[in-house]
């Protein structure tokens, strides 16, 4: 409202009117639903768990929630988004389950996420484990892991991921601190247009999943 406040329009030029161009989403949110379904088809031993970053709209995440999938968060405002929509659900519908997947978590945030419900959380380094043991032992870990992605438009690896000869000091400290490591996480990176980089992850995958039976006897069962 022009009248509200100091607005002065006397430096503007004669006949230009005031107006705010703010940017907007257009979405079919029956393509949204359509693509949760093609991937059902095509990947049906695979839970869907939506990532908020690519586009955090309440309407979007409520559609994905209401169809019955569960959601991928790196904050903590992301992990309210969520909570707040799912309130709002019919009551037949099951709360989504969220993972913290974020490597490097404020311990303020660990809480408020623990305290929230959520359980699963992402780690890559030392410090992590420790920060999350300090919090709750309730905590489930799914270690994140390096990989080539080389192939990718966006590169993550140079920011997160566990080296191969990291994967037993992890472990033992995950170990030490009483905190069950659950599964394995890894990101080829945005934009990846070569197949092969996820078939190495897969492979890295299967291998730190047996080291971690075999040595430490973690009964992992996440592949993220």
């Amino acid at each position: 409202d022009p009248t509200i406040g100091m607005w002065d329009d006397s430096a503007l030029e004669p006949g230009v009117q005031h107006c705010i161009e703010d940017p907007f989403y257009v979405v079919d949110l029956g393509i949204v639903g359509a693509q949760l379904a093609r991937w059902r088809a095509a990947f049906p031993r695979v839970v869907p768990y939506y990532a908020i970053k690519c586009n955090p709209d309440p309407v979007i995440v409520r559609t994905l929630a209401s169809l019955g999938c569960n959601f991928d968060c790196a904050s903590r405002g992301e992990i309210e988004i969520v909570q707040q929509v799912s309130r709002g659900l019919p009551s037949g519908i099951p709360k989504p389950e969220i993972v913290y997947a974020n490597p490097c978590k404020g311990r303020g945030h660990i809480i408020d996420a623990v305290c929230r419900g959520v359980r699963m959380m992402t780690f890559d380094n030392v410090a992590e484990a420790q920060k999350c043991a300090a919090v709750s032992r309730k905590i489930q870990l799914i270690m994140r892991i390096i990989t080539d992605d080389s192939g990718s438009q966006c590169r993550l690896s140079s920011k997160f991921g566990a080296p191969k000869q990291h994967w037993p000091i992890l472990l033992a400290e995950a170990k030490k601190f009483g905190l069950e490591v659950v599964g394995v996480s890894f990101h080829v990176g945005s934009g990846c247009r070569d197949a092969t980089r996820y078939e190495m992850a897969l492979k890295d995958c299967k291998e730190l999943f047996e080291v971690a039976k075999r040595d430490y006897g973690f009964d992992m069962n996440i592949l993220d």
